[in-house]
């Protein structure tokens, strides 16, 4: 299965490795407005309808979609899909800055609890599906991207550089470029 959105048009789904698509979902309705999706990473957790769970990184933030596409929805803390039948879920208890970009983001296969974004304001991580974020390095970040079978090695840009950490974003090194 292979995700891809398209802008100002909403998200699309593959089921042949990209042969043929077909529309999945429109985009998600955010702070009143319909929102481009900037970038996708497709999370297994138990809580999704069919275990999937399409996060989507936008210009006002991160939301997200079980793979059954009811419905755009913030992510919260607890059993998401509760939440989203009660329509009244608490917020989360540590999100990401309100109103950034979310210009890049990633899961770890291996760890499917396990996101990385990257935002204006630098790399973030999440252990827990999205619920809590932990601010791993400042700067202005346009991409991540974490080993598949390895959670803890992550590569990121950050303010055009390349970085890489191999400690899950507890120390970064610059890589050099050959």
């Amino acid at each position: 299965m292979v995700y891809a959105t398209v802008r100002d048009d909403g998200l699309w789904k593959s089921e042949d490795a990209g042969q043929s698509w077909s529309f999945a979902m429109d985009r998600p309705w955010l702070e009143e407005t319909e929102r481009d999706l900037l970038t996708l990473a497709s999370v297994d957790l138990e809580t999704g309808m069919g275990g999937i769970w399409i996060y989507a990184g936008t210009e006002a933030g991160l939301t997200r979609v079980p793979d059954c596409f009811c419905r755009w929805q913030d992510v919260q803390p607890g059993n998401a899909m509760d939440a989203l039948v009660a329509g009244d879920a608490p917020p989360s208890e540590a999100p990401l800055p309100a109103g950034e970009a979310v210009r890049g983001l990633a899961s770890a296969p291996s760890a499917p609890d396990t996101l990385y974004s990257a935002l204006p304001s630098g790399i973030w991580t999440s252990r827990d599906g999205g619920v809590v974020w932990l601010h791993l390095m400042d700067g202005s970040a346009s991409a991540v991207a974490v080993h598949p079978s390895d959670p803890m090695q992550v590569v990121a840009v950050l303010d055009g550089s390349l970085q890489i950490s191999r400690d899950g974003g507890a120390t970064w090194a610059a890589l050099a470029v050959e």
